[in-house]
């Protein structure tokens, strides 16, 4: 008897496990730390930028839009993680359970789907995008010696002053810093496309599975290649 109820206990389990959208799920917590990472990087790099520039008004606007950006793309993927679980297997069987109900589902995934590709162009430009300041700071940390060398920030446009002597020593070690930050930032941006990568196959393979359930909007007694699919809502334990 007692090892009945611990098969049972483990059945409920496993049954319960098997409604997790484990892929989305990953896929959602690899946009957490890629949102995580591009935050932190770039605002870090950017003050330290700021500092090295003498210019405090230099990319003024880049927190505002940073944070918006951000909390934007959490908004929409947690809705992508969401629309995933519903409409992954076995759950969409009880969800979307009408062929109302089914063509809403499919519906929105392809909107979801649209979303994600947008998302996944804007992101790769942004990649694109953070390559400009790590290859200029490669430029100035590399290509400069520390002894009886100056930089000139115009060169760069970038501000009117000019690095030297002992000033160039701690010049090249903020711009190490944010070489650093904005490197961390480059691989955060890139988690982010790779979970946006993540949800679109989701999405796509939802709505293959939205179209072949269609079979659970029809009367499953009226025949029996319908009442033995797996698709068909007799067959669901939940």
């Amino acid at each position: 008897m007692p090892t009945a109820k611990k098969n049972n206990a483990c059945e409920q389990c496993l049954s319960c496990l098997a409604h997790v959208p484990c892929p989305s799920l990953c896929s959602w917590i690899l946009l957490l730390i890629g949102l995580g990472g591009i935050t932190g990087g770039v605002v870090y790099g950017v003050r330290k930028t700021r500092d090295l520039v003498v210019n405090s008004d230099f990319l003024w606007f880049i927190e505002f839009t940073l944070v918006g950006a951000c909390v934007g793309m959490f908004i929409f993927g947690t809705f992508f993680l969401i629309l995933c679980h519903y409409s992954s297997d076995p759950t969409s069987r009880h969800v979307f359970n009408s062929f109302k109900k089914n063509a809403c589902a499919r519906a929105i995934n392809m909107v979801g789907l649209v979303l994600v590709y947008l998302f996944l162009v804007a992101w790769i430009v942004l990649l694109s995008t953070l390559v400009v300041p790590i290859i200029g700071y490669v430029v100035l940390l590399y290509l400069y010696d520390s002894e009886g060398r100056c930089i000139d920030l115009r060169n760069y446009g970038l501000s009117d002053h000019s690095v030297c002597g002992s000033e160039l020593t701690l010049f090249k070690i903020e711009g190490q810093e944010a070489f650093i930050s904005f490197s961390v930032a480059y691989f955060a941006a890139l988690l982010v496309i790779i979970s946006l990568v993540n949800f679109m196959i989701c999405m796509t393979s939802n709505l293959m599975h939205l179209k072949d359930s269609r079979y659970a909007t029809l009367n499953p007694y009226q025949d029996d290649e319908i009442h033995t699919s797996k698709h068909s809502i007799l067959e669901t334990t939940m």
